[in-house]
């Protein structure tokens, strides 16, 4: 027996079919659909297989103004999907294997965070490690402000700026200032208003991620005048009542009063380029009485001009002398 290449010869085959097989004759409309199916199922799955998805070995994703995120296929895939028929799944796991969907907020800042995409069809899936930062400083609004040449200008005062953020919340937000003093020349005109002094108030807004905005404000005190100036009341039995002897103290300008404009006091430490002063004189009264008559001159330094005021303080002596006997 010969033998080629390591085959048998061909006679040596041989297929023995019994007489009894059944002969089964496809008609051209079945051998039509057969073939179809096959071709279906066949390059059907050859199409859902031709989706090559690669991922971003890692991912670093910046949260919007509103501070959320929408993963998206391009955002993992290094490849690209035109080739890939049908829908993606996009999931976000933590390390407690707690899964989430695609939405992404602040929240998620700190922790570590895989991302996988599935592509339905086919089955293939790929993931990236992904990591959720906030890099979009506050929002600061720093308004100018018109104030009164006297009041206090702590912020408590006079008011904050305008804040936001898009992940923090105000209260967890970093807020400082630091303030920039110019005395002004008389009759400085902002715009059509007289100013006595300038306030830049540089504020700087730090939010829980660390990142920063500086904004500055400017604070304009409003220059008064003689006729804006109340004087403190009479304590004389008729306007108040007089101050009992040894119970008050007569020359604390906190009891008796001080010139004020709007409310606030007027002291030389104002920037209203006006100036106060007062000279108390004693006169003595009947039955132990005296009475403190106060002089107060309030000078304007840019008009050369003065307004003098007289105070009463009537002081009572309606307590006997205690006397310990021996």
């Amino acid at each position: 027996m010969e033998q080629t290449n390591g085959f048998a010869p061909c006679q040596a085959v041989r297929h023995t079919v019994p007489k009894c097989t059944p002969r089964v004759t496809f008609t051209p409309l079945w051998v039509s659909i057969v073939t179809s199916v096959v071709l279906l199922c066949v390059h059907g799955q050859t199409a859902f297989s031709q989706c090559p998805m690669v991922c971003h070995g890692s991912l670093t994703i910046s949260l919007d103004e509103n501070g959320l995120y929408t993963l998206e296929p391009s955002d993992l895939l290094q490849s690209s999907t035109s080739n890939c028929s049908g829908d993606f799944e996009i999931s976000v796991t933590d390390t407690l294997s707690n899964e989430y969907g695609n939405e992404l907020d602040g929240s998620f800042i700190g922790e570590v965070l895989t991302a996988s995409i599935l592509h339905i069809n086919s089955g293939n899936s790929c993931q990236s490690d992904l990591t959720v930062i906030d890099d979009m400083a506050p929002n600061l609004d720093c308004d100018t402000l018109f104030i009164s040449c006297n009041i206090p200008t702590e912020p408590e005062e006079i008011g904050f700026p305008n804040l936001s953020d898009n992940v923090s919340p105000n209260d967890s937000i970093t807020l400082s200032y630091s303030d920039d003093f110019t005395d002004l020349p008389c009759f400085t005109q902002e715009g059509d208003t007289t100013v006595t002094a300038l306030i830049d108030r540089t504020w700087t807004a730090t939010d829980e991620s660390g990142n920063t905005t500086i904004c500055t404000q400017k604070i304009w005190f409003l220059r008064a005048t003689l006729d804006m100036v109340n004087f403190p009341p009479h304590f004389d039995g008729f306007n108040n009542p007089p101050l009992e002897c040894g119970e008050t103290d007569p020359y604390d300008l906190d009891i008796t009063g001080r010139p004020t404009i709007n409310n606030y006091p007027l002291t030389n430490a104002s920037d209203c380029e006006l100036t106060t002063s007062h000279l108390d004189t004693e006169v003595s009264e009947c039955g132990g009485q005296f009475k403190i008559v106060r002089t107060w001159i309030i000078y304007d330094l840019c008009e050369d001009d003065s307004r003098v005021y007289t105070q009463i303080i009537l002081i009572n002596d309606t307590q006997a002398p205690e006397i310990e006997c021996p």
